[in-house]
C-alpha cells in the first residue's frame, strides 16, 4: 500500500533511501550525488562493476556505495 495524502507511514518504516544504479559515470556522479542529497541525505550508489573510480568518487561525494558484479541496468 502506498502512502496517500491521509495515509499514515507504519512506525517501522523509519529510513528512507535515493537508490541510484550507475555505470561508468565517474565524470557525473559528483553532481548527481550533490543534487540528490539536496532532496534526501541518505543515498546509496550501485556500482554496476565499473572499470572507473566512480566508486571512490561517490564515496567522497558522501553516498553509500554498494558494488555489484551483475550487469544489467545499462
Amino acid at each position: 500500500m502506498m502512502a496517500g495524502r491521509n495515509h499514515k507511514c507504519p512506525n517501522n518504516l523509519t529510513t528512507i533511501f535515493i537508490v541510484i544504479a550507475a555505470y561508468n559515470e565517474e565524470t557525473a556522479i559528483a553532481q548527481t550525488v550533490f543534487h540528490a542529497k539536496a532532496v534526501l541525505r541518505n543515498l546509496i550508489v550501485l556500482d554496476d562493476d565499473s572499470v572507473d573510480a566512480i566508486a571512490q568518487t561517490t564515496a567522497t561525494a558522501g553516498a553509500y556505495v554498494v558494488p555489484t558484479a551483475a550487469q544489467g541496468w545499462h
